[in-house]
């Protein structure tokens, strides 16, 4: 918090702000709710590669250990969500 302090940069206090924040690609505040359903959907990938991870690890193709791109459809563009 000194550097902020001394920086004049502005920081967020998560728990006094809500559960969490977040902003969007324009940098407006999003919706406690949009950033809710964003944090799960977040966690939910991360949770299935983990399962995925452990439970296949022996069959997972090198090429998907490589870094080669996801499949489509997993991931949407948040510019076009509503």
């Amino acid at each position: 918090m000194d550097l902020a302090n001394e920086t004049s940069t502005v920081t967020l206090n998560p728990e006094a702000a809500g559960s969490s924040a977040a902003v969007d690609q324009l940098g407006h505040t999003m919706p406690e709710a949009k950033v809710k359903e964003h944090n799960e959907l977040m966690w939910s990938v991360i949770d299935s590669a983990f399962k995925y991870s452990k439970e296949d690890s022996a069959s997972i193709p090198q090429d998907e250990i490589e870094g080669e791109k996801p499949g489509p459809g997993l991931l949407r563009d948040s510019a076009t969500d509503g």
